[in-house]
């Protein structure tokens, strides 16, 4: 599989992303070039979080509602280690949320709006894998 444009680390707009230098993508005001190389930063962050598989099955389980690490390495089939692994990562990123409940943790989606750019990620690549199939088959 290709690279995720969002691991790319440059300093410019989104792939696509139409915009004069020196602002954010659908912003008509110019922003503080710091600004903008910080959440350049955090943009590439959160993608960076969103770049393994496991971690993506993770956050659609999370979708269902809160969960252990218990529950997750059950209904993922990963073991503990891993999942708690992951778990980490995605909470240093801000992704998920925790709320303690006696000697456990519970995870749970900080935005659900994380689903929705998955989502939409998958659709875009279904609509490339659509466009191969259709080239191959054009071929044969």
């Amino acid at each position: 599989m290709s690279e995720c444009i969002c691991d790319q680390k440059s300093q410019v707009s989104p792939a696509g992303a139409s915009g004069p230098a020196g602002r954010l993508p659908g912003r008509g005001t110019p922003v503080d070039e710091r600004l903008e190389r910080e959440v350049n930063l955090l943009h590439a962050s959160i993608c960076q979080a969103l770049a393994d598989p496991k971690r993506i099955l993770i956050l659609y389980a999370l979708s269902k509602g809160p969960r252990t690490v218990t529950e997750l390495t059950e209904a993922l089939d990963v073991p503990q280690p891993t999942v708690s692994r992951h778990l980490k990562v995605l909470r240093e990123r801000r992704l998920v949320s925790t709320e303690r409940e006696g000697t456990s943790v519970r995870y749970s989606l900080a935005d659900e709006r994380v689903i929705g750019a998955l989502d939409t990620m998958r659709a875009v690549l279904v609509g490339s894998l659509t466009q191969q199939a259709k080239l191959a088959q054009g071929l044969s």
